[in-house]
């Protein structure tokens, strides 16, 4: 499955759509619960939940960038700042499982962008490897997923992307526990 990058009024958005076999309740701890964020996004952290809270992300050398919460609703919404760009997930139940749409807005396609959307394609597929209590190897889901997104043929145009955090967050690790530890 690869993310849908439509054209909006300001840029463009890349949607995922993903289905858990797991809760609403499961899945949003998952982007909330640092223990649980830490598994599937090293660095991220939830410092403040709510309309007014923020997460940050370890940048190295003791450094940390804030993103600010933009729209929340416990259980169902949680969007936020990322740098030029902004995250939105929406959650809802669907059968026994839970429906996950995710969109990032991007002010521009850059040739960092497909770097950029197979990074979370990874991150959603750790997450959900965690709650399913499997594992997965990052760096090559990550590469498969950025020669998959490349193969897009996005047209870059040099803006500022967070394509390089995903090579140092993924580095050459395992990830994925059982979703209760």
């Amino acid at each position: 499955m690869t993310a849908e990058i439509t054209k909006n009024p300001t840029g463009y958005n890349a949607t995922f759509d993903r289905y858990f076999e797991h809760s609403p309740q499961q899945v949003w701890a998952m982007l909330t619960d640092n223990h649980k964020i830490h598994r599937w996004f090293s660095g991220l952290q939830m410092e403040e939940e709510g309309e007014s809270g923020h997460l940050t992300l370890e940048m190295g050398h003791g450094k940390k960038k804030e993103f600010p919460i933009t729209d929340y609703k416990k259980g169902e919404i949680l969007a936020f700042e990322w740098g030029d760009d902004h995250v939105h997930f929406d959650l809802s139940p669907d059968g026994q499982g839970t429906r996950v749409k995710m969109v990032e807005t991007l002010p521009d396609i850059t040739d960092q962008t497909p770097k950029d959307v197979a990074g979370w394609h990874v991150a959603l597929d750790i997450m959900e490897a965690i709650l399913d209590g499997h594992g997965i190897e990052r760096t090559s889901e990550w590469e498969r997923r950025s020669i998959l997104h490349r193969s897009l043929n996005l047209t870059p145009s040099g803006s500022f992307a967070w394509g390089f955090l995903w090579a140092y967050l993924i580095g050459d690790h395992f990830y994925g526990e059982e979703a209760n530890a």
